[in-house]
């Protein structure tokens, strides 16, 4: 059976007991589902290399001004920010950019942040709680994207956050 809100949506207008609801232990052969949305195992191309990454389906998601939204996404899943235009920010070494986030006070999650550069993957923090907020140095010339993974087993529900120089 699918569940109504698995993958990565809008979590605006729906009510925090709905999203996270207990999903309980699944094991399902990827090639056999039909039932989950469009969503359901997806990869982003902006990663080139998902060896040693935790997360199974990985979504980009543009923001508006550099501001996180109200969202939810399911066990496995990797948000992976943009700007507007679905880039990424463009740091000098030494630059500094700002990555926070905050999730339901009721939820105290295992989270991973990150960021991609030149197509790698690289993890800034493992963490458990829902606020979390970094300040990141670019340690060379590039175009940066930051990546939240939910590693726990419900779904994280972010109230707001923030990505930007």
């Amino acid at each position: 059976m699918p569940y109504p809100y698995w993958g990565v949506g809008s979590a605006s207008s729906v009510g925090f007991d709905k999203l996270t609801n207990p999903f309980g232990t699944v094991n399902v052969d990827k090639d056999s589902v039909t039932e989950i949305d469009d969503n359901a195992w997806t990869r982003s191309d902006i990663i080139t290399d998902y060896t040693n990454i935790f997360a199974d389906n990985s979504v980009c998601y543009a923001l508006d001004g550099g501001t996180i939204p109200a969202l939810y996404f399911s066990p496995g899943y990797m948000i992976i920010f943009t700007q507007e235009d679905e880039s990424g920010w463009t740091l000098s070494p030494g630059e500094e950019a700002v990555f926070e986030l905050s999730l339901n006070d009721r939820q105290n999650l295992e989270l991973e942040f990150g960021y991609v550069l030149n197509g790698r993957y690289y993890v800034l923090a493992a963490v458990s709680g829902h606020e979390f907020s970094e300040t990141f140095k670019a340690p060379e010339n590039g175009e940066y994207y930051f990546c939240v993974t939910n590693r726990s087993s419900e779904n994280a529900v972010i109230v707001t956050g923030a990505v930007g120089k």
